[in-house]
């Protein structure tokens, strides 16, 4: 019938393609299916169960990258701009200092459609979905202080936190408008700890 879905088993789906070779167009998109799938971890609290964001990490995977100072708290530096993050367990919050970049897109990493004012922290060191606390990020050079809200992570190669949208960024740097601007080389950033994250071990 036509429109009518039809789910066939492997064995089914390999005897009606038997003597036909795929298109160029099938195969490319197949290839993409299969990679896609390769970029999906399973997650709860997605509807469909699975999400490019909720990437496994093994077990001392970010501690072997952190160092752990004699009063419990425990630091992270990476990049070549000296970002540094710190859990504090006497505030039970995170701290860092270094550079701060920008970025663009639409949805974060709960679905949720990006705004003015979001960021995104560290996916190895500062996970969440839920970003319930207030991100208070200082730049160092004006003292201006502002507040974001957490709705995304990245990877974060050179940068301890990345503000979503240019015209954020213009403001944290305090450029005028219509100044290209894409990083800012001294903030500070202030969260307690989100109501999904566990307290780093050390």
């Amino acid at each position: 019938m036509q429109g009518e879905l039809i789910h066939l088993k492997p064995q089914e789906r390999q005897e009606r393609l038997r003597g036909k070779r795929p298109s160029r167009r099938l195969q490319t998109m197949l290839g993409e299916i299969a990679r896609l799938r390769e970029s999906l971890y399973p997650d709860p609290n997605e509807p469909s169960g699975y999400s490019i964001h909720n990437i496994p990490v093994e077990s001392g995977t970010a501690s072997k990258a952190s160092v752990n100072q004699p009063n419990g708290k425990v630091t992270w530096p990476w990049g070549s701009h000296n970002n540094t993050l710190t859990y504090r367990p006497s505030s039970d919050s995170f701290l860092g200092t270094g550079r701060a970049t920008y970025f663009i897109g639409t949805y974060g990493n709960r679905n949720n459609r990006l705004q003015p004012y979001d960021c995104a922290t560290k996916m190895a060191y500062d996970y969440s979905k839920v970003g319930d606390k207030n991100v208070q990020i200082r730049n160092l050079d004006t003292d201006e202080v502002f507040t974001y809200y957490q709705a995304d992570v990245g990877a974060l190669p050179d940068a301890i936190i990345d503000i979503w949208g240019e015209d954020n960024i213009r403001e944290l740097a305090g450029t005028p408008d219509g100044v290209p601007t894409d990083n800012v080389n001294n903030v500070r950033y202030y969260h307690e700890r989100f109501s999904d994250q566990t307290a780093p071990a050390r």
